[in-house]
């Protein structure tokens, strides 16, 4: 590939116009085969770092879909912007979050150094991966490493700064997803950093004819085999949450 490009540089200099597209699709190959010296060749070349490919995704986001460290760093000390958003409203650092990373060598260190990294050069801890009006795609790094199991990063998510009531457009909180996953470890962090434990949430949202609302207690309740013999529902109910939901009126209610 350097080949390539060297080639295109020397016929530039010869009075060839080539446009910024041709050297941002090499770039972002570039970084998609891993070939961090052609990146940085590129990149001395004056490529422009926040190019990107058809699904909008930055160099950055591939970086980082593939816990590269290195070349996340370089790209990073370039000036790549940590909060771009692709056309599916996915931002680098909910790209970390919300993915499992099991098939690779150091997962855990790596995914949680790559989060390290991004709010070090400005990622928005409480960002959301969306910029529309739709809540399919409204959810924010902690809420999505909640939903993933990932304990050291909610932590460090909540070490950082993370609202642990934030619950975008879709309206379900990160308590709400540990509930769900049975994660009582990642539900008791939540509580202490100011979870509201009786937030609830109107059901119309996941389907518009239900008229019922919900809490973490219930929605821990429906996903165990046994309430009455659950370790969550447990956990919830000795921290102080009620039920029946649907009752309980309006000034028992947590509502961000």
């Amino acid at each position: 590939m350097q080949e390539v490009v060297e080639f295109l540089l020397n016929e530039v200099n010869n009075g060839l116009e080539i446009s910024d597209a041709t050297y941002g699709a090499a770039f972002i190959e570039a970084a998609r085969y891993k070939d961090t010296s052609m990146v940085e060749f590129l990149l001395a070349a004056g490529v422009d770092v926040q190019s990107r490919d058809s699904r909008g995704n930055t160099a950055l986001h591939i970086a980082c879909s593939d816990l590269r460290l290195d070349l996340a760093k370089l790209l990073l000390d370039s000036g790549a912007c940590p909060n771009s958003h692709n056309i599916h409203k996915e931002c680098p650092l909910i790209n970390v979050c919300d993915t499992s990373f099991e098939f690779f060598e150091n997962p855990e260190e790596d995914q949680i150094e790559m989060v390290r990294l991004l709010l070090k050069y400005g990622a928005d801890v409480n960002g959301h991966d969306g910029v529309d009006d739709s809540p399919l795609y409204h959810s924010t790094p902690l809420i999505e490493a909640t939903r993933m199991s990932h304990y050291p990063i909610v932590k460090l998510l909540l070490q950082e700064g993370a609202d642990p009531n934030d619950v975008g457009l879709a309206q379900r909180s990160a308590l709400m997803q540990s509930a769900s996953t049975g994660h009582v470890r990642i539900a008791r962090m939540l509580l202490s950093h100011g979870a509201q434990i009786n937030y609830r949430r109107h059901r119309k949202w996941d389907h518009s004819w239900d008229d019922s609302w919900e809490t973490a207690l219930q929605i821990a309740q429906e996903a165990s085999r046994d309430p009455d013999d659950d370790p969550m529902v447990e956990m919830l109910l000795s921290n102080g949450a009620v039920l029946p939901i649907n009752s309980l009126p309006v000034e028992q209610c947590d509502i961000p």
